[in-house]
């Protein structure tokens, strides 16, 4: 929302039927309602929004993908679940998100007290310096040993230098895509 706003975020339970016409079986669903007061999206370009790479605005490369709904439909439509958006001009958008409900009764468990502790060395690569600087705090407060890379050249000379010395990593948590770089999907090869 290049002016701000307000980014509202429901769930409810619905029960979907034939009726509604949407692509899922019928039954009960969690519906996710994401609505923002941004620009908009023409109704034209709003059938190929979930495309990766499509964009109407003018991107800067620092500033993301392209692929941020793409991946978003994808990692929902494996799942069997389904995502829809609605929009209009000026107004705002609204994505729907159709998650089946559960059928299991949920028990209430007694909280045990324990934390979580952890040992051993852990390689973190991550573009987005906050978010490595948490990470890594997350994993030092459980106990872990932890090393940073900003990009993948950094990663794997990490990688590399702590196999070589004896003490490899037992872990690496990786950013999957990185702007201008190697992220994840590289290093498989690479590594």
């Amino acid at each position: 929302m290049p002016e701000g706003g307000t980014l509202e975020v429901l769930a409810e339970n619905v029960t979907v039927g034939s009726e509604d016409g949407l692509p899922v079986k019928e039954g009960r669903y969690v519906k996710i309602s994401v609505k923002d007061q941004g620009i908009g999206i023409l109704k034209e370009h709003l059938k190929r929004i979930f495309d990766p790479y499509f964009t109407t605005k003018k991107m800067d490369s620092r500033k993301g993908t392209r692929l941020g709904l793409a991946i978003c439909y994808s990692i929902i439509k494996k799942h069997d679940r389904y995502i829809t958006a609605e929009s209009r001009a000026g107004i705002g958008t609204t994505f729907y998100i159709y998650i089946p409900a559960s059928e299991k009764e949920i028990q209430a468990k007694e909280p045990k007290g324990e934390v979580f502790a952890g040992s051993g060395k852990i390689l973190v690569m991550d573009d987005e310096e906050l978010i490595r600087e948490v990470t890594c705090d997350m994993l030092r407060s459980m106990g872990y040993e932890v090393e940073s890379a900003g990009d993948g050249q950094e990663a794997i000379e990490l990688y590399k230098k702590a196999r070589e010395s004896g003490q490899p990593f037992g872990a690496v948590v990786m950013d999957l895509t990185v702007r201008g770089g190697m992220g994840q999907r590289s290093h498989q090869e690479v590594v």
